[in-house]
C-alpha cells in the first residue's frame, strides 16, 4: 500500500537527519500516521520520539543531550532557585517519560520549542502558591499490630508525622523523584534505568537507598524530638516500615 507523500517525505528526512539510528520503515510510518498536522521537516525529532517509545537507549541519550540540557535555563526564567529548577525539570521528565506524554509531540513544530513551552507551563504551575495537602500519618489506623503500638501511635502521632515529613524533605531531588516514580507511579526499575540512562542495578540501589534514608532520618529526627528507650523507638519504626509505601503514595501524590 502506497504511503502518503508527507509520511514518505518524513521518512526520508529522518534517515538523513539521524543516519546513526536505524529504524524499521513500516513501524515508523504507522507511528507517523497518528501525527496530525505532520511536517516532514521535523522527521529527525519524530524519529527520536518514536525510538524512545520503543525503549531505544541511544535515542534516550540523544534526547537528553540535545534537548533536555536547555530546560534548566528555560525554567530559571520563572524562578532561579536551583532547588526549584531541579524540581521542575524532574517533574517534567516524570510527565514526559513515566506518563509518556512525550508521545503527544506530533511534529507540527520543533521539538525544542514544544519542550520549552512544556517546561514553562510546568514551572508556572509549580510556582503558584498551592494548598498543601495534609500528608498521611505514617502511624495511621491502617495497620496497628497490637494495643501497645496503638498506644504509641496515639501518644506520639504528631512527633512521628513531623519526623517523617522532615525526613522526606531532606532527600535530594533525585531521591524524591525515584521514590515517587517507583512507589506512586509504579515505574519499574528497568524504566527508571532508561529514564536516567543508567544500569538497572544502579536504579535499584537508588530506590533502596532513598527508602532507607527515609527510615534512618525519621529515626534521627525522633531521637531529637523524643526521649524514648531503644525498644519503644524500634517498635515505632517497625510500624512505619509496614506502612511506608502507603505513606509515600499519599504524601508524594
Amino acid at each position: 500500500m502506497k504511503r502518503p507523500i508527507a509520511i514518505e517525505a518524513t521518512l526520508a528526512v529522518a534517515r538523513a537527519a539521524m543516519p546513526e539510528l536505524p529504524f524499521e520503515d513500516d513501524g515508523f510510518a504507522k507511528f507517523l500516521g497518528s501525527c496530525k498536522g505532520l511536517k516532514p521537516t521535523h522527521g529527525g525529532e519524530l524519529l527520536l520520539v518514536y525510538l524512545w517509545s520503543l525503549g531505544d537507549a541511544a535515542a534516550q541519550r540523544r534526547l537528553d543531550a540535545e534537548f533536555f540540557h536547555q530546560l534548566p535555563l528555560v525554567v530559571s526564567a520563572v524562578d532561579r532557585s536551583p532547588a526549584f529548577v531541579a524540581d521542575v525539570v524532574q517533574e517534567l521528565k516524570t510527565k514526559l517519560y513515566a506518563e509518556r506524554k512525550l508521545l503527544q509531540y506530533a511534529g507540527r513544530g520543533p521539538l525544542g520549542g514544544w519542550l520549552r513551552r512544556a517546561a514553562l507551563n510546568t514551572a508556572s504551575t509549580l510556582h503558584r502558591p498551592q494548598r498543601r495537602e495534609e500528608p498521611l500519618d505514617p502511624m495511621s489506623d491502617a495497620v496497628v499490630p497490637d494495643a501497645e503500638l496503638g498506644f504509641l501511635k496515639a501518644r506520639y502521632r504528631d512527633d512521628f508525622r513531623g519526623a517523617f515529613v522532615d525526613a522526606l524533605a531532606s532527600l535530594s531531588t533525585r531521591e524524591r523523584t525515584v521514590l515517587r516514580l517507583n512507589s506512586l507511579s509504579d515505574v519499574s526499575i528497568d524504566e527508571l534505568g532508561a529514564m536516567y540512562s543508567v544500569h538497572r542495578a544502579t536504579a535499584a540501589r537508588w530506590v533502596q537507598s532513598a527508602r532507607q534514608l527515609v527510615v534512618e532520618r525519621t529515626r534521627e529526627n525522633l531521637v531529637q524530638r523524643l526521649k524514648l528507650d531503644a525498644e519503644e523507638l524500634d517498635e515505632m519504626l517497625s510500624l512505619m516500615r509496614s506502612q511506608l509505601d502507603v505513606s509515600l503514595r499519599h504524601y508524594m501524590g
